[in-house]
Formats: C-alpha cells, structure tokens, sequence
C-alpha cells in the first residue's frame, strides 16, 4: 500500500434504506455539475452517473476552494439496504503543490541560514514549523471529510461506517 493511499485516502459506508433512484435523485438534489451556477442549497458540485458519483464540497467556501477532497462513491445494491461507498482523496494537484511549496520552503531556508549558524531560527524549529502546518492541514481536510459525512449521511437516510 503507497503511504499516499495511507495518509491522504479515507474510506467510508453509508447503509441506506432508499432505492438507487432514490439516493441518486437526492444526491442530485444537493450537487450541481462543475461549471454551473450552484443554487442555495447545494453543498457539493460534480458529476452523478447511475450508480456512481465523483463530488467535492462547496458547503464551507465557494467551488473554487482548493483544499477540498474529492468523493468518489460508488452504490451497491443488497437484499436489504443500498450501501454506499465513499472513498476520501486529496486531488493529486494539491499533494504536488504541497510538496513544492515544502521543498521551497526548505531550499530557501537553507540558503539564507546555513545549519552550523545556531539562532532561535534553526532547522529544527523550521521543521517544527513544517510538521505543524501537516497537521494543520490534517485537521482541516478530516473535519471537511466529517461534515460531508454528516451531511451525506442524513440526505441518504443512512448510517455512516468508517472503513479505513
């Protein structure tokens, strides 16, 4: 398994008593198509097939927020319920992004304070500055995730379970 897969991906199940026409036209109800007005009460844009859908949220910000991840689900039809799986990412472009700006960062740093010179600002404090900004952005994307959970979870009618 890519540490990718492992730091940036979550994996989710929505359990729905609805019927697959059901859930699609609610989720089509709340998500607008890339490269259209949203209405007030979308709270995601993308694309919905037939039982398929790939979405990013817009509840916080507006559609071009960045820091966003992208849902992919897929509806799978069971003798009792519809189970809906979510699989979480980071758009591959934010990831690159990040590691250029962090490398920047370091090359940069390095340039203007060499590592014998010891001051208040020494590459240990920058690599505290480095891995506090990861986890900040930890924290945003998981909360991102958790709302879009709670928010797909009671437009489905379903209860959430986290896979991985």
């Amino acid at each position: 398994m890519k540490i990718k897969n492992l730091i940036f991906k979550r994996q989710y199940e929505i359990l729905s008593s609805l019927e697959t026409e059901e859930v699609i036209s609610k989720l089509k109800l709340i998500t607008f198509k890339f490269n259209n007005n949203p209405l007030e009460n979308n709270k995601f844009e993308g694309k919905i097939e037939s039982n398929s859908f790939k979405i990013l949220p817009i509840f916080d910000f507006g559609p071009r927020e960045q820091l966003r991840p992208e849902i992919i689900g897929v509806i799978k039809n069971t003798e009792e319920k519809n189970v809906i799986k979510l699989e979480f990412r980071i758009p591959n472009f934010v990831l690159y992004l990040l590691i250029i700006l962090i490398n920047l960062g370091v090359v940069t740093y390095l340039y203007f304070k060499p590592l014998k010179n010891e001051s208040f600002l020494t590459w240990k404090f920058f690599l505290f500055i480095i891995v506090l900004s990861t986890l900040m952005f930890f924290n945003y994307l998981n909360t991102k995730i958790e709302k879009s959970i709670k928010i797909l979870s009671r437009t489905l009618e379903g209860n959430e379970k986290n896979i991985c």
